[in-house]
């Protein structure tokens, strides 16, 4: 994919002219691109994605991210997304690492410890910077809801994922930095378990875990030591299913515990026991279970060294050696296979140790025999050569009886050896002082010198700095010494730049560099490069140098083997952790000492003048493999071209990498090819392919091969299918003959044991039955071939839990019990246990039902708080419990407390009762006027009793109370009874007034009043007579009817006893009035007046008369109360009317309110037709709006929207405006208000008037288009309004035509936009022409707002 990368290296790369890169002759442009802008964004303080800022940059890394997606079938977060990610995860690593990092001093905090200081930037560019952007992300972190800021480790697992796409493809380091991230995501797509930890460092944990199904507001995680001495525990939140602690102890054994928050409640996910040493010990176990499988990895490599060193498998084998004239004869050239015997084995010693042993053994014999062949056929000195040739690597005989002594390299050859050295921040001094510990073991087992080995050590991060040349130190001592004391740099991760650094600088004569010792690069690192390190690599391997890596924790190993030289089983090495270094040190020791004695020997064995026999018995070249699979591999080869002897066939012997019995195929010197069977799967194989000529033999062309592991089974699904089973599923493998599948339940994190079952080659689904609800299960599915099994593939599902109940509510609580119902979660449930239990669980009630929903719980505990849970009984046992807290009630008091008769010396006494439940009443009573207190106990059944011993002419005080089973006590219900004479009622009050009664109450005096004498006569108008009633002496209010309207009345209440008239108390009252207001003419005419006027509540009707001033004469008609207008009409031109209206209740009928009018002149007559609407200068009454006085009509009263009336009209809320008088109404949404246009306007409306509407829209007004008024007709179907579009800030007046046809007037104009911002305003609108229609008036269609006026003058 090509990018413009000079575009994005100027937008992207401000620092590029800092690096001490240069573009050297014959370099394509886009190299020294690629490596300078890798060398900008991957540096370790701007370890992110540098996002190209043009929409085709954008396009295309999407387009990266939507094809990785869709190749690992998972939904991929955006490039922007990514960007983020690693921008917050390399910010928060930044600002918490040690003062000595240089930019720790850029992320300060402020005194609140709440923000990062701002970071001021005098350019764009620089504000867009990766520091800025840190910053930037910190405070976002730091100010939002977060509970827990988590942040990926540097010790990832998915840093090596994607370096071989990075390193091949030719696209720009923009798109090779996405991928890598791509990889990432990737990896992360699989499950990784219930509960997984990794230890970050040695006080810092990170744990991930799978996160629970559902809706999860959070995550608890708790952290505790344990230990007999109490020690504080660690508890975090986060809303993500990983987190991080630190200030853990090493030693320290802790509990950990993951919870799900949801609301209240809390449930447990995942626990674990751990110590971080146990930790470690278990990551040491896996990381070498992973080195294993590194060896083996599928593909092959093949080589065309013709080199005169063979393996030691072909040194067992039986070889033909064809008659050479010019030196031996036929029978002096042949040889005899040779056969060796192991010797004894301490048998504390492995199966591995024994077969290494062996295998020296064989090697040893091997050497002895062909020495003594070529001692017959060459003589002394060429079969010195030879054993020199054929020597490998040194080794230690090991006994049962002797003990190992330290290796040393006692050759004498000479080499140079490089030792390139990571030093970036990454690595921290502490771990730097375990790479020293490692260089020193490395290089004390070699004889340093000028004639012999000498080392030079190249430190490395941003830029490569040489602590010393190879010439240096002639001595061992002076080596160790500058080993031990050489600095740590710190800094980036430049491989590429370091290598180059090595053969500029370090492979000079003048830094010692010798022309004929083998130059062995051994490099060290700790991370991924930042610029392009391969390219470097190559032209090192291209310059005879060869190149050893050694990768430590996060180093990208895919990248370890582009740069590292064949073979690459011997020449890369990755471990996981720094400490882990010490392990390699005798195998890369080992290995280097081979490697110089045989380049050593492979150099002094170099041709002379001398012909070459392989230019005579040419080897074949260009080793292929193809049709690769688990047991068999085609190997392909190029013909030596030999004019002179031609190949007769050729061996091809191949052994695995572990065994020691090679095998052989023969084919005709004619083939090319040969397909090698029978191998085993997941298998490294070496191989070599020696051409056979006539009269001898060839060197072997090599390489190695690894075979396929046996196919795996693909898309294994499991999913619940019932509370007890699991269906599982997979794609058919093809060749397999069975399958093993293996489940059990995971239990604490870790499986139970397995049960086991085998299916068949064509069955590919199988349900898992009997299985316990609501567990995890871990399913493992391996592919058999025969007895052969497949790698395994796994997955880890969770059965369904038991449907619990859905909801639960309380229908009825009280103080005793509480009815419990709730909703089944599944149909036909067996039966379901309810339980009820205090937080002390002091008591605990349980009850079993089957086939019911509600059940009664009794005998509770008042005023106690309950968990109430409820479970379904199922026959695999009970659901999960559906909770609920309530509390039961106050236990009540007995009621209505009263005094029925008094008698003597005795007082009867009665109540309401308290509960069934009740035991007993407990009575007290006492006098006020000195006493003793006296009590009564009565059964809980009692509902009345006697009090004795009561005395004449004192008041007493007389208390009830109800005792309970469970000794609670009810709150007192208390009263006064007075047993004086002559007190009087008082607070005499009138109320609820109507035209023609009114309501009197009072209150009784504290004695036993026989009955009370009310009496109220007229204060007003001709009738003065006193009337009066008698009410009982339980009584304290009476309504007097049939009054007269607009009345005042006197009133007396008077106290009755049994043998005398007590004390009284008198007040006022008046009827209110049945006279009308506001009566006006509405429309009026030559023959018609219409008179209309403020209605009356609670009235009958009306009744309106009007009479000629002239003549007398009269008309009249009663209407019912509905009515607020009326229109009479033949009525004589230019006459002046009197108009009365009367208000009626019943029979009574109020004082007329009247006012005069004329008519009007009588018009000439002109046929016209008729008209439906008045004539254009007709008169509109006079009304008063906000202190005006205009003429018009009152659209707020209408629609009834006046401070009387309002609170009966449904949908309307009046609410106060503090910037006006006006009375102001909240309309609710989906409210209209509609009023028939007879009682606004009985004519119709004017082709000309006026619409003046004040208005503010609120918060929640719908954003559809609503009308704000319009008038209908009598279906409803608009004919003319306003309508307001709060999406596009419009005001639409529309109107329909003499052709009845729509016109809209549309306004847009600036001060039509300010109507939607909130506040009020006034919209005045003027009609000159309109169609006539009657019709029906509606307002405010839909709208959420606020009217304060409507006029339409």
């Amino acid at each position: 994919m090509d990018l413009n990368n000079n575009g994005i290296t100027g937008q992207e790369s401000p620092a590029v002219s800092l690096l001490p890169l240069e573009a050297k002759e014959g370099d394509s442009p886009a190299l020294v691109m690629r490596c300078s802008h890798r060398g900008v964004i991957g540096s370790p303080l701007t370890s992110c994605i540098a996002v190209g800022r043009t929409a085709s940059n954008h396009f295309t890394l999407q387009h990266i991210v939507n094809m990785a997606g869709t190749l690992i079938g998972a939904s991929l977060p955006s490039h922007l997304d990514i960007y983020i990610a690693c921008l917050a995860r390399k910010a928060t690593s930044l600002a918490s690492d040690p003062p000595p990092h240089p930019s720790y001093g850029l992320f300060s905090l402020l005194p609140s410890g709440r923000r990062y200081r701002s970071l001021r930037a005098c350019s764009i560019k620089l504000g867009n910077s990766f520091i800025h952007h840190a910053v930037r992300m910190l405070n976002s972190l730091l100010a939002g809801s977060l509970d827990l800021i988590i942040c990926v480790p540097e010790s990832s697992p998915y840093s090596s994922l994607s370096s071989s796409s990075s390193s091949s493809s030719s696209s720009s380091p923009m798109l090779s930095c996405l991928v890598t991230l791509l990889g990432i995501l990737a990896a992360g797509v699989h499950g990784q378990g219930r509960l997984k930890l990794t230890v970050l460092s040695e006080d810092r944990l990170q744990m991930k875990w799978k996160e629970a199904e559902g809706p999860v507001q959070a995550y608890k995680v708790r952290v505790r030591p344990i230990s007999e001495v109490p020690q504080p525990e660690l508890m975090l939140t986060t809303t993500r299913g990983r987190a991080t602690v630190a200030g853990l102890d090493s030693s320290q054994e802790y509990a950990l515990q993951v919870l799900v928050l949801n609301g209240t409640t809390e449930k447990l996910l995942a626990k674990r026991r751990f110590t971080i040493q146990g930790l470690r010990e278990e990551e040491l176990i896996r990381s070498g279970s992973r080195e294993q499988r590194r060896k083996t990895l599928p593909g092959g490599s093949g080589s065309g060294d013709l080199a005169d060193t063979t393996t030691e498998a072909l040194l067992g084998i039986p070889t033909v050696l064809y008659e050479d004239p010019a030196t031996t004869t036929a029978a002096e050239t042949s040889a005899l296979p040779t056969t060796t015997q192991l010797p004894d084995v301490p048998p504390e010693k492995t199966v591995k140790e024994k077969r290494k042993r062996k295998k020296e053994k064989e090697r040893d014999r091997s050497r002895a025999d062909s020495k003594e062949e070529q001692e017959t056929v060459q003589g002394k000195d060429e079969s010195s050569s030879s054993e020199k040739a054929r020597k490998t690597l040194p080794t230690q005989p090991v006994t049962g009886a002797s003990t190992r002594k330290p290796f040393e390299c006692d050759s004498d050859a000479a080499a140079d050896i490089v030792l390139l050295v990571d030093g970036s921040w990454s690595i921290g001094r502490t771990n730097f002082r375990r790479v020293r510990d490692f260089l020193e073991a490395l290089v004390t087992p070699f004889h340093i010198g000028p004639n012999r080995i000498q080392f030079g050590l190249t430190q490395y991060s941003g830029d490569p700095r040489t602590e010393w040349q190879l010439n240096n130190f002639t001595t061992k001592n002076q080596l160790l010494e500058a080993v031990r004391n050489f600095r740590y740099k710190g800094g980036n991760t430049f491989t590429g730049q370091a290598l180059i650094h090595v053969m500029e600088q370090n492979m000079k004569v003048e830094s010692g560099a010798r022309a004929n010792a083998p130059f062995v690069v051994l490099l060290l690192t700790d991370g991924k490069s930042q610029d392009d390190a391969v390219v470097a690599a190559s032209r090192l391997r291209s310059a005879g140098v060869e190149i050893i890596t050694v990768g430590v924790k996060n180093a990208d190993e895919a990248e370890l083997r582009q740069v590292a030289s064949e073979p690459l089983e011997l020449n890369v090495y990755n471990v996981n952790d720094f400490p882990l270094l010490s392990k390699l040190v005798a195998r890369l020791v080992h290995i280097l000492c081979g490697k110089i004695e045989d380049r050593s020997i492979a150099k002094r064995m170099e041709p002379g003048p001398t012909v070459d026999p392989a230019l005579s018995y040419p080897s074949p070249t260009d080793l292929r493999f193809s049709e690769l699979g688990s047991r068999e591999v085609r190997l392909h080869w190029t013909a030596p071209a030999s004019p002179v002897h031609p190949v007769q066939q050729y061996r091809v012997v191949f052994h695995s990498a572990e065994g020691n019995s090679p095998q052989e195929v023969v084919v005709n010197g004619s083939v090319t090819s040969a397909l090698l069977e029978g191998l085993s799967s997941q298998t490294l194989y070496h191989v070599s392919i020696l051409p056979v000529y006539e009269d001898n033999m060839g060197l072997a062309l090599r390489g190695t091969v690894t075979t396929l592991p046996l196919a795996m089974p693909a898309n294994l699904e499991v999913t619940p299918s019932s509370p007890s089973s699991l269906r599982v599923s997979w794609a058919a493998t093809a060749g397999a003959t069975q399958y093993l599948l293996l489940y059990s339940a995971v239990s604490q994190g870790e499986p139970d044991d397995a049960r086991e079952e085998k299916l068949s080659a064509d069955q590919t689904v199988v349900e898992l039955a009997g299985l316990i609800p609501a567990m995890d299960y871990s399913v493992t599915l391996y592919a058999l071939y025969d007895e052969d099994p497949s790698d395994p593939v796994t997955a880890v599902a969770t059965t369904f839990p038991l449907p619990p109940p859905v909801s639960v509510q309380f229908p009825l609580v009280s103080h005793s019990m509480l009815r419990v119902s709730w909703v089944p979660g599944a149909v036909d449930v067996p039966g379901h246990r309810v339980t009820c239990s205090t937080n002390h669980g002091s008591d605990v009630k349980q009850v079993e039902v089957t086939g019911v929903n509600s059940v009664l719980v009794q005998n509770l505990s008042s005023l106690s708080k309950y968990l109430v849970s409820v479970q379904s009984h199922y026959p695999q046992g009970l659901s999960a419990p559906l909770t609920s807290n309530i509390t039961t009630l106050r236990v009540p008091p007995p009621s209505d407390l009263r005094v029925t008769n008094f008698s003597g010396r005795d007082l009867t006494v009665r109540w309401e009762a308290a509960a069934d439940d009740v035991i007993s009443y407990l009575i007290k009573w006492i006098s006020l006027s000195g006493g003793d207190l006296r009590q009564l106990k009565v059964g809980g059944d009692s509902e009345g009793a006697i009090l004795e011993g009561v005395e004449d002419d004192k008041e007493y005080q007389i208390s009830l109370s109800a005792l309970y089973a469970d000794g609670a006590q009810s709150e007192a219900v208390a009263i006064r009874y007075s047993t004086l004479y002559g007190g009087g009622p008082s607070s005499v009050s009138v109320s609820d007034e109507t035209a023609v009664s009114l309501m009197v109450s009072w209150i009784p005096p504290n004695a036993h009043i026989l009955q009370f004498r009310i009496f109220y006569t007229a204060l007003t108008g001709a009738e003065t007579q006193e009337n009066a009633l008698i009410v009982p002496g339980g009584e304290s209010r009476v309504v007097i009817q049939s009054l007269l309207p607009d009345t005042r009345y006197s009133i007396l209440v008077t106290a009755e006893y049994r043998n005398r008239e007590g004390g009284s108390a008198s007040t006022q009252g008046k009827t209110t009035s049945l006279r009308v207001s506001s009566v006006s003419v509405v429309r009026s005419d030559h023959s018609s007046i219409c008179v209309s006027w403020r209605p009356v509540s609670a009235v009958n009707g009306y009744h309106i008369v009007i009479q000629s001033v002239k003549d007398k004469q009269m008309k009249e008609d009663f209407v019912d109360e509905s009515s607020s207008s009326h229109c009479f009409t033949d009525l004589e031109p230019e006459t002046v009317y009197r108009i009365s209206v009367h208000a009626r209740l019943g029979s009574a009928e109020g004082t007329a309110v009247s006012i005069l009018h004329p008519t009007a002149v009588a018009p000439a007559r002109i046929p016209v037709h008729p008209r439906l609407y008045p004539v254009h200068n007709e008169v509109c009454p006079e009304v008063t709006i906000r202190n005006s006085i205009v003429r018009g009509f009152d659209m707020m009263e209408a629609f009834g929207l006046t401070q009387t009336a309002h609170a009966s009209v449904e949908g309307v809320a009046a609410e106060p405006f503090i910037f006006s008088t006006s009375p102001t109404y909240a309309l609710y949404r989906d409210v209209q208000l509609t009023q028939s246009t007879r009682f606004i306007h009985p004519a119709g409306f004017s082709p000309e008037h006026t619409i003046s509407v004040a208005f503010r829209l609120l918060q929640d007004t719908p954003r559809e288009p609503f009308a704000l008024w319009q008038l209908t007709d009598i279906d409803f179907q608009p004919k003319m309004g306003l309508v307001l579009n709060p999406t596009t800030k419009h005001l639409v007046y529309f109107s329909l035509d003499y052709r009845g046809e729509v016109q809209e007037l549309t306004f847009d104009q600036p001060q039509v936009h300010r109507l939607f911002y909130g506040s009020f305003h006034k919209i005045r609108k003027q009609v000159r022409v309109i169609h006539k229609n009657q019709g029906m008036v509606r307002g405010m269609q839909k709208p959420s707002g606020k009217v304060r006026g409507m006029q339409n003058p």
